[in-house]
């Protein structure tokens, strides 16, 4: 009996040292019982998350001037400033955002039994969902009444309530005057900064200068002119059937076999010294695909319709980008008085 008890007395050890340990175990899992709950990762992740969030946004406000918040605009303006139309998406967002957020504690700490049936994590997904909505489903549900090409894409898609105004501009007699004026002092005066006192200095000889690479004699142009007077007139529509279209790209498409006229083909020419071609004093700063395309139909005696399509959309754009904002500034009184843009 004595040897067994003393070959017991081991395993009573290692029992009691087992109970101790789940003794131990079981308090701390009663002190972390609390703590493995929604209302713990609410108390210690959100609000330590929204007061970090505040804090930076309030150094933000202060510090950042492309960062900090602006009151918002009674006009809304398609824009840097309108997140390029979403103005209104962003405002939904911001209030039901916010009214989601306040809910989130509200139902999380007053209605307990109701978040059995639903919880307070479906008021975020609300708000989601409704983004969502707005800023991607609906706009992309409305795009499919419009047509998609992948050579000749329409651009009226995508145009802004800012473009629109340019566009009455350009078809405005008066306005457009005005408009070519302007664009054309404030490109002298950007030369004139560049180029310092070589307008005063050499004024005559630097217009003289700007001169397109190809020109014709007057012998030529004389020539030219009387036997324009000559020409015989365009044959009658029985010849030539061209097809009844809506634009002139689908006249392009559907008519390519239209001959093109040869007085048209020395006038494309004498565009492209005038215009494209990087040697002239006159070239635009259009992109390289734009150049070298055209080039490429000049070089092999390729012309079509539209082959210039291209370059008038890129001149329209720098012509919007570059100048059309400064002159809304500068001539807004003579705008105000016509009334294009009261529509």
């Amino acid at each position: 009996m004595a040897k067994l008890r003393i070959g017991l007395m081991p395993e009573s050890s290692t029992i009691s040292q087992m109970t101790s340990v789940h003794d131990k175990l079981m308090r701390q899992l009663k002190k972390w019982k609390k703590n493995a709950t929604d209302i713990w990762m609410t108390r210690r992740i959100l609000y330590s998350t929204i007061a970090i969030a505040f804090l930076l946004a309030f150094i933000f406000q202060i510090t950042s001037p492309d960062l900090r918040l602006i009151p918002m605009h009674t006009e809304c303006q398609i824009g840097p400033e309108d997140a390029y139309g979403l103005r209104n998406e962003l405002m939904v967002t911001l209030i039901v955002g916010s009214f989601s957020f306040i809910m989130f504690f509200i139902w999380e700490y007053s209605a307990s039994g109701l978040r059995l049936y639903f919880g307070s994590f479906m008021f975020p997904w609300v708000t989601l969902i409704l983004s969502y909505t707005l800023s991607i489903t609906i706009p992309v549900w409305k795009s499919y009444k419009y047509s998609f090409d992948i050579l000749f894409h329409n651009k009226k898609i995508s145009r802004s309530k800012r473009y629109k105004q340019f566009e009455e501009v350009l078809a405005h007699p008066d306005l457009f005057k005005l408009y070519k004026v302007n664009s054309l002092f404030r490109r002298i005066s950007i030369l004139e900064n560049v180029g310092g006192q070589m307008l005063h200095s050499n004024e005559k000889k630097f217009f003289t200068s700007l001169t397109p690479k190809l020109r014709m004699s007057d012998d030529k142009e004389n020539l030219f002119i009387k036997e324009s007077t000559i020409l015989p007139p365009l044959s009658p529509a029985s010849y030539i059937s061209t097809p009844c279209t809506k634009s002139i790209v689908e006249t392009v498409s559907a008519a390519s076999w239209i001959p093109f006229p040869y007085e048209l083909r020395t006038d494309y020419r004498m565009f492209y010294d005038s215009y494209l071609d990087l040697n002239s004093d006159l070239a635009i700063n259009f992109s390289g695909s734009i150049v070298n395309s055209v080039k490429n139909m000049i070089a092999s005696d390729q012309f079509e319709l539209s082959m210039y399509e291209n370059a008038r959309e890129e001149t329209l754009t720098l012509l919007y980008v570059n100048t059309f904002e400064k002159f809304l500034h500068m001539f807004e009184s003579e705008i105000r008085s016509k009334k294009i843009f009261d529509n």
